[in-house]
């Protein structure tokens, strides 16, 4: 091959490379405009395991905090693989948005990077394929939008895209220590997301096929990464042992395996038929997956795709190897239990291994036709994969700048955050936010004013329903009061001597919501006459502590009694209630039961966060 042609190919790999960097980390602030909610809960969960340091090293952390009523499915995330991290990524960027685009574009260009490292391990053979690889990794929609939010499945892809570069090169050189460095990112991957628990089976299934291949040096290399992925996933797999019910806790949520057999058998059907879709006519249901109106890869790709497949079926080579990891992630999604729509989140662990592989099927039709048709098939080949990279980035943009943003994302809720932020350096506040005028998530507006280091404590106070009983304790100096500018609330504020110091409207998503600044003679009368009500005393000892002066609402669901300090709260006479106290801080004697299943208890306490139950056993 002559050197000018390397060179020439070697500068426009360069460029793609550069490109696809430049794509991940544009307009960083602003595409989308605001947070999604798996990057606030990662950043609140990293902040608690940052407070714990090593004393949790080899424990694991939920991802949504006990602490936040909103529930989508527990998933427990190991500390020192995952969260330590992203702790680390946060005091970097110093917290806010910024820490949010750290870990979300971050986890984006090493994906990538990795992608790159896996094209140059799968390619070189055919080399010809390397550029076409690099372009579509680069320009991705299916990838770019993945980059832009969902953090843990990304960084988790990169991990795993990485084990199976080394991979790769440890077969392509029979080296012992490459396999082991592949194998330990198998078992690294594993503490991610949970798809990447599939790939755990690709070094046993390498094994598996040098085994009856008789091939015993690459039976060699998959003993040496099945060992080293042992070794990195035994301290999970021991966390794991001792808590199953974290290990299956995110799974029950997705799989269709504990389904009646006929309907997992429907389910299965259903998803076979929506995945197909996915690949070939059309996208995800969910605008921040991409596009809905487009296939995750187009028609061209979709067409490269089946050869590389047909490829690897037909002959062993690196096509064959590529199928592993692309059949595995497929697999996970057919077994989940989507009811409507192919999800193109949950299988875009495979996104970097069916682009390479799309890549390598042109290059084998390439190889298919006689030399004289070669070099013009080539060409038309990398004309579609260009006019493919033109029309996924057009449609980035588009899903960028798309009027779904302001819903699938926190927009308001971050100007809000901004807003406050400008106002408290200014001068110094407290901060209240209605719950249902200001912000549709007030856990959005709480984790972006928090800062690295704050652990467990809550950067806003949440008020009640009303307006003039909002307060859920005294003030002790000015207030921000985050609501709306409706008649009621703008009464209520010019009662109290309140300015508006900013205000947004809902015209791309969100609540309209206005900024009072209350002063702190005003705030503290209009509290102290608000809480005036069912006041409770501290008691004398008792195993439930109010860490603060201030209302707390009680709140049952199903048949509940529950008795504090010798009060009866609720007799489980109904099937559930709210109940609104004002605790003096310290201890109270707090005594409930369950009178039928399902039945719990949960504590809101001043700051409008829950209080966790771990410690106040019923009797």
């Amino acid at each position: 091959m002559s050197g000018p042609r390397v060179t020439a190919r070697a500068a426009f790999v360069a460029a793609a490379s550069f490109l696809g960097i430049y794509l991940r980390v544009v307009k960083a602030g602003d595409w989308p405009p605001g947070p999604w909610i798996d990057e606030l809960y990662f950043l609140r969960a990293a902040r608690l395991a940052a407070v714990d340091g090593l004393g949790a090293l080899f424990g694991t952390t939920p991802m949504q905090p006990p602490d936040f009523l909103f529930s989508n499915g527990w998933r427990y995330y190991p500390t020192h693989l995952f969260l330590l991290p992203l702790a680390a990524a946060d005091r970097l960027a110093g917290g806010g948005m910024a820490s949010v685009r750290l870990i979300a574009l971050g986890s984006g260009v090493l994906l990538f990077l990795a992608s790159i490292a896996l094209a140059f391990e799968a390619t070189r053979d055919r080399p010809d394929a390397l550029l076409p690889s690099a372009l579509l990794l680069a320009t991705s929609l299916w990838m770019l939008t993945q980059a832009r939010w969902a953090c843990d499945v990304v960084l988790t892809s990169a991990v795993v895209t990485a084990a199976f570069a080394a991979g790769l090169r440890a077969w392509r050189r029979s080296s012992l220590p490459w396999a082991a460095v592949s194998g330990a990112l198998f078992g690294l991957g594993a503490a991610g997301y949970v798809s990447a628990r599939l790939a755990l089976v690709l070094p046993v299934a390498v094994l598996v096929g040098a085994w009856l291949a008789r091939n015993r040096a690459a039976r060699r290399l998959a003993l040496a990464a099945l060992f080293a992925e042992i070794v990195a996933i035994a301290p999970l797999a021991i966390t794991y042992a001792r808590h199953p019910d974290r290990l299956t806790a995110h799974v029950k949520d997705l799989s269709i395996v504990g389904r009646p057999a006929a309907a997992a058998g429907r389910a299965f059907v259903a998803n076979v038929r929506d995945y197909t879709a996915l690949f070939f006519t059309r996208g995800d249901a969910i605008p921040r997956h991409g596009d809905p109106n487009r296939p995750v890869v187009l028609a061209g790709v979709a067409l490269l795709l089946v050869v590389g497949a047909l490829a690897g079926v037909a002959r062993a080579g690196i096509e064959r190897l590529l199928l592993l990891p692309i059949g595995v992630f497929l697999a996970g999604g057919l077994l989940a239990r989507d009811a409507d729509s192919a999800n193109a989140s949950r299988v875009s662990l495979s996104a970097p291994f069916v682009l390479v592989l799309a890549a390598l099927g042109g290059a084998a039709l390439v190889e298919a036709l006689p030399a004289r048709h070669r070099r013009s098939f080539a060409a038309a080949l990398l004309g579609v994969v260009v006019v493919t990279a033109f029309l996924d980035v057009e449609g980035f943009v588009r899903w960028a700048t798309g009027s779904h943003v302001g819903n699938s994302f926190g927009v308001s809720e971050r100007r809000l955050a901004d807003a406050i932020g400008r106002e408290r350096l200014r001068a110094p506040a407290e901060i209240l936010v209605h719950p249902r005028r200001a912000a549709r998530n007030v856990y959005f507006v709480d984790v972006l004013l928090g800062a690295p280091g704050d652990g467990a404590r809550h950067a806003v106070g949440i008020g009640t329903a009303g307006v003039e009983t909002a307060w859920t304790r005294v003030p002790s100096s000015d207030v921000l009061f985050a609501a709306d500018g409706s008649p009621e609330v703008l009464t209520a504020m010019a009662d109290l001597g309140a300015s508006a110091v900013a205000s947004a409207d809902p015209g791309d998503g969100g609540l309209a919501w206005v900024l009072y600044r209350i002063p702190r003679e005003a705030a503290a009368l209009a509290a102290r006459r608000a809480l005036e009500i069912f006041p409770v005393g501290p008691g004398a000892g008792g195993n439930f502590v109010a860490p603060l002066d201030g209302l707390y609402v009680f709140t049952t669901r199903g048949g509940m009694r529950a008795a504090l300090d010798r009060r009866m709260l609720f007799d489980g006479s109904g099937n559930g209630g709210d109940l609104v106290l004002r605790l003096a801080k310290g201890p109270h004697a707090l005594a409930w039961e369950r009178l039928r299943a399902p039945a719990g208890l949960v504590i809101v306490a001043p700051d409008g966060f829950a209080l966790p139950m771990a410690g106040v056993n019923p009797p």
